[in-house]
């Protein structure tokens, strides 16, 4: 009884010494919000080979176009706090690097004592006991001439890309993306994130725990990992992708692979080359000159709408696996090939001719439903 007495009196004494420490500045702490700001400004010779490099955290990149012959790159710097003392801290640890190397602009944020990470990890230890609120904020605008290839690397804040870019390479965390035209996203890596852009005529979009939407791709690479992703129109479409949710309107190829992903298509007019694990499957429209159907798939569901008019060899291999071919005629042909294994083969003609295109399911559990409609 006295050990346990003993120990409440000591764990008392330590949260009392711990409010000591802490209680004489909260004074300082909840009095009124004081602010600071500076503007930096830089401006830059230019052509059309010149390259923009921008690497930010704690604000938003802003990217418009001009016609002239340079570049110019404002950065505005804001903070505020509690204390006098805290805002000087702050706006003395930030670091506005803007210089220009050969054909190369680059504009660099930094920190130089790591004091804001030390104000975020206060905070979050002290946020029920005393009020505590110290911000910072890193805007960029930049103005360039639109043959202008961009490199921009974000945290924490937004980029904003009013005007059709040739090129771009894109790294932004916690934070969104609104962009117009992009002719070549030689990277465009999102880590949560939102993203809308208007059109993506080519390059590797990689996400991860984020969103996107665009009304048209042409020849992508998509690699993402537990994401959302709308595209109306896509030309060419290659996928590794893994616990995500993707939805195109209509797509001419889709390849790659999947893992427990939902993939979604309303229209499909060339080819479907994939391997897919768990998840779902459903091209809710076949076009009637599709080139080629190749699935390959483990646990998975899978739903094909072909129009009434196609014509195609089919051929399911399928282990344990539920086959739906509703509407087919003639009807189709099931072998079996393993009794024990549960593993047979569907066949089925439609139409006449040589040089009809193939459907080619391998699948393994789950479900495969081919409705001719």
């Amino acid at each position: 009884m006295r050990v346990k007495q003993k120990k409440l009196l000591e764990m008392n004494y330590n949260k009392l010494f711990f409010l000591a420490v802490l209680l004489p500045a909260t004074p300082g702490l909840c009095g009124q919000e004081i602010t600071d700001s500076k503007t930096l400004r830089r401006s830059f010779r230019a052509d059309n080979e010149t390259v923009m490099e921008v690497t930010n955290k704690y604000g938003d990149v802003h990217i418009t176009q001009s016609h002239s012959d340079s570049i110019t790159v404002v950065v505005e710097i804001s903070a505020s706090s509690n204390t006098d003392d805290r805002i000087q801290a702050m706006m003395s640890d930030i670091d506005v690097n803007i210089s220009m190397t050969g054909g190369t602009v680059r504009a660099e944020t930094s920190f130089r004592k790591g004091i804001t990470p030390l104000f975020e990890t206060f905070k979050g230890l002290t946020k029920n006991l005393i009020n505590f609120e110290s911000r910072m904020k890193i805007d960029y605008f930049i103005e360039c001439p639109p043959s202008t290839t961009l490199s921009i690397t974000n945290s924490y804040g937004d980029v904003y890309i009013g005007d059709e870019v040739p090129d771009l390479a894109l790294k932004l965390s916690n934070g969104n993306l609104d962009a117009a035209a992009v002719d070549n996203a030689r990277m465009m890596e999102l880590t949560f994130c939102k993203a809308n852009v208007r059109s993506i005529r080519s390059g590797k979009i990689t996400l991860s725990f984020s969103e996107l939407r665009t009304r048209e791709t042409g020849n992508i690479k998509l690699s993402a990992v537990s994401s959302k992703a709308w595209i109306d129109k896509c030309e060419t479409v290659d996928l590794d992708s893994k616990r995500d949710d993707l939805h195109f309107g209509s797509v001419n190829v889709i390849t790659g692979t999947s893992y427990f992903s939902d993939i979604i298509a309303d229209r499909v007019a060339g080819e479907i080359n994939l391997s897919v694990k768990y998840g779902n499957l459903s091209f809710e429209k076949i076009e009637p000159d599709f080139r080629v159907i190749d699935i390959k798939s483990s646990y998975a569901d899978i739903d094909l709408v072909m129009e009434e008019r196609s014509v195609y060899e089919l051929e399911i291999r399928h282990a344990n696996a539920f086959v739906s071919l509703p509407g087919i005629t003639p009807a189709p042909e099931r072998t079996e090939i393993s009794a024990q294994d549960k593993l047979f083969l569907t066949k089925a003609s439609r139409g006449s001719g040589s040089g009809r295109p193939q459907i080619r399911i391998d699948a393994t559990r789950g479900e495969i439903r081919l409705l001719q409609q």
